[in-house]
């Protein structure tokens, strides 16, 4: 899960906003690439790689319910973004000229404040990325109880 990496998409998930329906890809940037312009570059191929996959009928076929104006590309940044890759918004793929994919790029903290509004594989994926970015999070709760009436049974003489 790096920029580094750009042939791999980095995390599928559900929309991280309860109010969008569709889907996320995630770009998870570790903030190893302490040269700007390098990481930069490296973003703009990744989501560019990623824009493609969202064009290509493998998309389709991996995908069939969700529709391709319902994607987000969501980069995650361990260490603060620069203010250019703040700037990154959308990108077109070379597939399909008509398909503008939005983009957001925040950092890890940012994405912290969801975690109370995202559920199932989201909120897992969530906790890896702010775990990968050493932000504590409460553990999550666990579901112990009883049923009243399981309780055992008297014996009546």
């Amino acid at each position: 899960m790096t920029l580094e990496d750009p042939t791999r998409i980095d995390i599928v998930a559900g929309s991280l906003d309860p109010a969008r329906p569709g889907l996320d890809l995630w770009v998870v940037d570790t903030g190893s690439i302490s040269d700007d312009s390098l990481r930069y570059r490296l973003l703009i191929a990744k989501v560019l790689i990623y824009a493609n996959y969202i064009a290509s009928p493998m998309f389709t076929v991996q995908h069939p319910k969700i529709k391709r104006a319902d994607v987000l590309v969501r980069v995650v940044c361990l260490t603060p973004p620069t203010k250019l890759m703040r700037d990154v918004t959308g990108i077109v793929s070379w597939f399909d000229q008509s398909l503008r994919v939005p983009v957001v790029v925040e950092d890890a903290a940012k994405v912290a404040k969801h975690l109370d509004t995202c559920h199932g594989e989201v909120r897992s994926y969530v906790r890896k990325v702010l775990e990968l970015a050493h932000i504590e999070t409460a553990p999550e709760p666990t579901t112990s109880w009883r049923l009243p009436w399981r309780s055992k049974a008297k014996k009546t003489a």
